[in-house]
């Protein structure tokens, strides 16, 4: 089952220009978008990706500098609620945005957008960790033992 999970999470790091270019370059690729369809579907898609991410710098906001260990149980009551409206935020970004999308796209290219965003962050990580492993290295939870990866370690 696929499922609309587009986009609009926030990017750990601000997206350069060339993942940007990148990523437009792959998703009209694999939506197969004709040059109409582009016109119309870039701004839209533009602005919801602006819109998650003002949402979740929002969020982020509310986080910064805050170690959850040292807080009370008021201050994680209230960072749970705000995670709980901030994921709300989102799906109601994510449902806006699919009324829009159905005005720029066919239905079937608006329902690949989901996997065909997936497809794009599996890519890019993969190239991100052949850039740091080498090509063909294990997967992270392959590649050594907790002791020897510093993720593990506190």
């Amino acid at each position: 089952m696929v499922m609309l999970t587009w986009s609009v999470n926030a990017q750990p790091h601000k997206e350069d220009d060339r993942t940007a270019a990148l990523r437009i370059a792959f998703l009209t690729k694999y939506l197969e978008l004709t040059p109409a369809e582009s016109e119309k579907f870039w701004p839209v898609y533009n602005e919801m990706r602006a819109a998650g991410k003002a949402e979740m710098d929002k969020f982020k906001e509310r986080l910064d500098k805050k170690d959850p260990a040292t807080m009370s149980d008021a201050e994680l009551e209230q960072l749970l609620n705000a995670q709980l409206e901030n994921e709300q935020a989102m799906l109601n970004i994510k449902k806006a945005y699919l009324q829009k999308f159905k005005t720029v796209l066919p239905l079937q290219k608006v329902w690949q957008l989901s996997t065909a965003e997936e497809a794009f962050r599996r890519e890019l990580l993969q190239h991100v960790r052949d850039r740091r492993d080498g090509p063909g290295a294990p997967p992270p939870g392959e590649r050594r033992g907790p002791s020897e990866d510093l993720r593990y370690q506190h």
